[in-house]
């Protein structure tokens, strides 16, 4: 006869887990009707049924999300002539949302044409996918460390292929050896995969700057450059040479903590910009070099 694991029972019923649960739920609907103008019918559904299924599994099998499969669900999103590809039971309808519902990276002046942009910690490719649709004419190089996320950043942005170059690299200071800090599959952190520097014995991943990877690029000015690198632009910022931002028109930026954003600042005060805020991320549009009093 098979036992029963009455504590863990009672502890899914208390008043408190219970409360905890009906409030994800509510959350969880009111989040259909927000979707449906911008996702429709079809997509918006098959968020909320993935919403449901993570929310199941997080009541049930609390302890054995990271064992959750991966499979694949694929968006026909209106408006774009392909469809977006996300993982259920992971932090990829949050980003989902934030591209293509919320539109928190159509923050540019409409007047600027993105010829050349650079995705820094692209995760699933949403930004860019983005990007390429909304700019028919631009190229990107694509940087992403995460094998898991590349997989699905590959399929996303398979239709551009021919305008992009992906890199699975992490942007840092330098080029230096690198290895993930990462906070747990299947717990919503798959978009929050930082990594720390290490030996050469213990690395798993390469490093690369800004300006290494600006000179692997043909064109003279780069139109936008997006960084969501979880608190690595502290280190590019702060340690790191910044002779790519003279080539820099328009930064998108992620900012992680009040350090990250007091270094980020301090850097910029050499150059003149104007900053605006769209979501999590600071804007700083036409960037340029201050002209020192002495050179003019």
């Amino acid at each position: 006869m098979t036992s029963i694991d009455w504590s863990r029972l009672r502890k899914l019923l208390s008043p408190r887990s219970v409360g905890a649960a009906v409030w994800h739920f509510l959350a969880i609907v009111v989040e259909f009707p927000r979707d449906l103008p911008r996702l429709g019918v079809v997509s918006s559904y098959r968020l909320l049924r993935a919403d449901l299924e993570h929310w199941l599994r997080r009541i049930f099998q609390r302890h054995c999300l990271d064992n959750a499969p991966m499979k694949l669900v694929s968006l026909p999103i209106p408006g774009y002539s392909h469809r977006v590809y996300f993982r259920r039971n992971t932090s990829d309808l949050h980003i989902v949302r934030q591209v293509f519902r919320l539109r928190d990276y159509d923050c540019l002046n409409t007047e600027q044409e993105i010829r050349f942009f650079v995705d820094g910690g692209a995760n699933i490719g949403a930004t860019s996918f983005f990007l390429l649709s909304k700019y028919p004419h631009a190229r990107a190089i694509v940087v992403e460390p995460d094998e898991t996320n590349l997989e699905v950043c590959r399929r996303n942005l398979g239709p551009f292929n021919d305008r992009i170059q992906i890199m699975p690299l992490a942007l840092w200071s330098m080029t230096a050896p690198l290895k993930f800090s990462r906070k747990g599959k299947g717990t919503g952190q798959e978009s929050a995969i930082s990594v720390v520097s290490c030996s050469i014995e213990e690395a798993e991943i390469e490093g690369i700057s800004l300006d290494d990877l600006f000179n692997r690029i043909d064109s003279p000015i780069v139109d936008l450059v997006k960084l969501d690198v979880e608190g690595a632009e502290e280190k590019i910022f702060g340690e790191g040479t910044l002779c790519w931002l003279e080539r820099t028109r328009n930064l998108l930026i992620e900012l992680h903590g009040t350090a990250c954003e007091e270094v980020v600042l301090s850097k910029l005060k050499a150059f003149e910009y104007e900053i605006s805020h769209s979501g999590d991320l600071s804007v700083f549009q036409n960037i340029r070099k201050k002209v020192s009093s002495g050179s003019k």
